[in-house]
């Protein structure tokens, strides 16, 4: 009788963990494509990332030009690319940069 409750239980929890497997599963393949295009697309993210320090030195160095062709930049990836976060915050960094040098 209790080698029956053990192989019962033994099933059931193999079911258990078949399912929650099967549960975690799209989650992990979710996760591991998004951490596969960020790896690709590394380069590309890193010189997002430091436009606004581009810009602040720029700024700093008197290079104005250099400056608005850079927010131009970010303007024109904002309006292509409005649904990264990455460049939305990229972009409203640079805004308030341009708002606050304009009125410094």
């Amino acid at each position: 009788m209790l080698n029956d409750f053990t192989c019962r239980t033994q099933i059931l929890f193999q079911k258990y963990k078949h399912s929650a497997f099967a549960i975690h599963t799209p989650l992990l393949l979710c996760s591991r494509k998004s951490n596969t295009l960020t790896l690709q697309k590394h380069t590309q993210l890193l010189e997002i990332l430091e436009v606004p320090q581009l810009m602040d030195t720029c700024v700093r160095n008197s290079y104005y030009e250099e400056a608005l062709e850079l927010a131009a930049y970010v303007r024109r990836l904002e309006k292509k690319y409005s649904n990264i976060s990455v460049i939305r915050v990229c972009s409203h960094i640079i805004e308030e940069f341009l708002f606050e040098t304009k009125y410094t």
